[in-house]
């Protein structure tokens, strides 16, 4: 018996278990940071590197019913405050909300606009646009998921 309490398995299962959540936590908090920072860079003029191709991107993707300045502010807005939501564990449920909305709009998007998305290879290797596209989709949905998981803690 006592030698099952200190075998390897034991003790690193406890450690994993006393680690996940300040690991949980963490990565929360640094995916906040990311989103909040990420979205501010596309509020402010200037702060987010191509501003221009990221605009004419958001007034291409719209179809032109939006201006990409506008569009791109939206965006940086939501992204902002999915950030702070995920930062307050209380708000995690508000977070999965605007990550969900976020996310949907990029799966439209990238769907709407595949074709201008791809290039070479046949037409199904994501370009520069695309592969921008794929990133905040996948960082939209592991922050969706680490909200999803502190609102039902909470």
């Amino acid at each position: 018996m006592a030698a099952e309490k200190n075998s390897p398995a034991t003790s690193s299962g406890s450690w994993v278990a006393t680690l996940a959540p300040l690991l949980t936590n963490l990565a929360r908090l640094v995916l906040a940071l990311v989103l909040v920072w990420i979205g501010l860079a596309k509020c402010v003029p200037g702060w987010e590197p191509g501003t221009v191709d990221s605009e004419q991107l958001m007034s291409l993707l719209t179809v032109g019913k939006v201006d990409g300045t506008v569009a791109l502010t939206v965006v940086g807005g939501l992204q902002m405050l999915a950030g702070l939501c995920l930062a307050i564990p209380r708000l995690a449920g508000a977070a999965v909300t605007v990550l969900f909305l976020l996310f949907a709009i990029g799966v439209t998007l990238a769907i709407m606009h595949w074709p201008v998305m791809v290039g070479g290879a046949g037409g199904v290797t994501p370009n520069a646009i695309g592969t921008g596209l794929l990133k905040g989709l996948t960082l939209h949905l592991a922050a969706m998921a680490l909200a999803a998981a502190s609102a039902k803690k909470a």
